[in-house]
């Protein structure tokens, strides 16, 4: 794996993660049955579900990436610690993916192809859903960043102010029920990109 890869991956998590945050921008569950029918009888919004559902399916994916490759070039001896990075984000990516899947991709696309009703399961099941896997996605990320950086000052690899604001990142996202803290984690993920391009890892993890 290329030396510019982890930076890359983070960089790349930061902006995926961000975008189809974003983009998922549907009807919530106060809004009215009105509200909720226009915006999923608008074919435009239906398009925005969908590529945020997999903007933000792809950013787990990319998340695991970044720790996989940063913590094969962390110290060898931490391996308990790096196994433990590796599965939090592994269970973050997942849970990112389904909450892209309770946005309900394939209802959105079949409206048009299969002249389906229009239901208020959306809003019942959507807000919910979605938010609920990616709070619980926040906790195995925050995990995983904090595994990172305990690893990486080991030996001095990470600087220590991506270590100490990773660890700030890890504590915040345990209050990702309040939404805000959440902002946290793309903003270190993008910090500890561009810190990795300029100053990239070693490709050899120490013995």
């Amino acid at each position: 794996m290329p030396s510019w890869f982890p930076g890359f991956a983070g960089v790349a998590f930061a902006i995926l993660f961000v975008a189809g945050s974003l983009i998922l921008d549907d009807p919530g569950h106060d809004d009215s049955e009105e509200i909720v029918n226009d915006f999923y009888g608008e074919s435009g919004n239906r398009v925005r579900v969908l590529i945020g559902s997999y903007l933000l399916a792809l950013s787990g994916f990319a998340f695991l990436a970044f720790v996989i490759s940063v913590s094969s070039r962390l110290p060898a001896s931490s391996q308990e610690l790096r196994v433990l990075a590796v599965s939090s984000a592994g269970v973050f990516a997942a849970l990112l993916a389904a909450a892209g899947a309770a946005h309900l991709p394939t209802y959105t696309a079949s409206i048009d192809a299969f002249d389906e009703p229009q239901s208020e399961l959306t809003r019942a099941m959507v807000p919910h859903l979605a938010y609920g896997f990616l709070l619980f996605g926040l906790l195995a990320a925050g995990l995983s960043i904090a595994c990172l950086c305990r690893i990486g000052r080991q030996d001095r690899r990470i600087p220590g102010w991506l270590a100490y604001t990773g660890y700030a990142t890890a504590v915040l996202l345990l209050f990702g029920i309040l939404f805000m803290p959440m902002i946290a984690l793309p903003l270190w993920a993008l910090a500890a990109g561009v810190t990795l391009l300029l100053r990239p890892l070693p490709t050899a993890a120490p013995a």
